[in-house]
């Protein structure tokens, strides 16, 4: 596949892949960044070979020149047969790679986060995750998917919102004011219709799509919205703790990273309900994104990207 008309310059591609998009950056091997994208999703578990192809490929017709590394990170690669899979992909897509890094969506976090170190990433975005490194050893609590459990996800902030608007309707007669904002987003001109647009099977990422609605609605103290937000917030927070006791850490530190985090309504929830779990803690967000992770995964973390991010200072202190 022609890719650009540059030849291949030794650059370094990095990718991670979510269930709503697929963030790529291009950078030298010094670390200057070439170009950079955003392309449809490409969690694994729900796109297939087919559809992480078709993806890819788009991600390469964008490309200035050919790379010769790839760090790989997606969401859904929970083990071998995944990584396989993508491996396989990356490989057909880019053929003259010297180098193929491929791991989950937690590994780019983890090493933009903490390097090599110890510590602990919370994921909020369409899905959720929890994740740890303690002594070199990684550990993991939820990612199981949204029918399974992606507690305090976009997803789930959207089931919890239509089933609260949808009991209060049924308990008081009348819908709630943040049935108005559902309906807006689904099209829908009353719940009945919502209801019959949430059964025709839009996909996952349809329906994490009413999140910012419902978190803008938060913002605006919409009691509904902020009840269905904190406890969403709070269910994360306790898979969180949960997994930093399993493993007998006492003063875990946390990096947050996704899409759910950048919203002010949403983080304030969240910190306050895992402080109220495990006092003492230390919580940060993650402010490089996940294709420079993906990137420093096959590049090393001494990997240094510009001025545009500050890998030496990745994390910022939540008060």
């Amino acid at each position: 596949m022609k890719q650009g008309n540059a030849k291949e310059e030794g650059s370094i591609l990095g990718i991670e892949g979510g269930g709503t998009k697929t963030s790529w950056i291009l950078l030298r091997p010094r670390g200057q960044k070439l170009a950079g994208g955003v392309v449809g999703g490409s969690n694994v578990m729900l796109v297939g070979r087919d559809g992480l192809r078709k993806v890819l490929r788009e991600v390469a017709r964008k490309l200035p020149q050919v790379p010769s590394a790839i760090g790989a990170a997606f969401a859904g690669a929970r083990g071998k047969k995944e990584m396989e899979m993508a491996r396989g992909v990356l490989r057909q897509v880019w053929p003259r790679a010297t180098k193929v890094v491929v791991g989950q969506d937690t590994d780019s976090a983890l090493g933009a986060a903490w390097g090599v170190e110890d510590g602990f990433l919370v994921i909020a975005g369409t899905g959720s995750n929890v994740v740890g490194r303690v002594k070199g050893r990684k550990y993991g609590a939820g990612g199981h998917g949204h029918i399974l459990g992606d507690a305090g996800s976009g997803y789930d902030l959207a089931q919890r919102a239509i089933r609260a608007v949808l009991r209060e309707r049924d308990r008081e007669g009348k819908a709630p004011a943040l049935a108005a904002t559902l309906m807006a987003h689904s099209g829908a001109g009353d719940l009945d219709h919502l209801v019959r647009e949430v059964y025709r099977g839009h996909g996952k990422e349809w329906l994490a799509g009413f999140a910012p609605g419902i978190l803008r609605a938060a913002e605006r103290r919409d009691p509904l919205a902020c009840r269905v937000v904190r406890a969403s917030a709070l269910e994360l927070a306790e898979m969180a703790g949960e997994l930093a006791k399993r493993v007998g850490v006492r003063r875990p530190r946390w990096a947050l990273t996704g899409g759910l985090f950048q919203n002010g309504f949403y983080r304030q929830s969240f910190v306050r309900a895992l402080r109220g779990i495990i006092s003492g803690t230390e919580i940060s967000v993650l402010k490089i994104p996940g294709e420079v992770g993906a990137a420093r995964m096959v590049a090393g973390s001494s990997l240094r990207v510009g001025e545009e991010f500050d890998t030496e200072r990745p994390l910022v202190s939540v008060g």
